[in-house]
């Protein structure tokens, strides 16, 4: 989910490039949790 969106605002995710890396390190801790 994360990847997809970050991909999706490409630009958006250079600009802030270590916020997305932050988010993308909770997004994937939560799908772990899931399954």
């Amino acid at each position: 989910m994360c990847d997809v969106g970050c991909r999706m605002s490409d630009v958006g995710c250079r600009m802030s490039d270590v916020g997305c890396r932050m988010s993308d390190v909770g997004c994937r801790n939560r799908l772990n949790s899931v399954r």
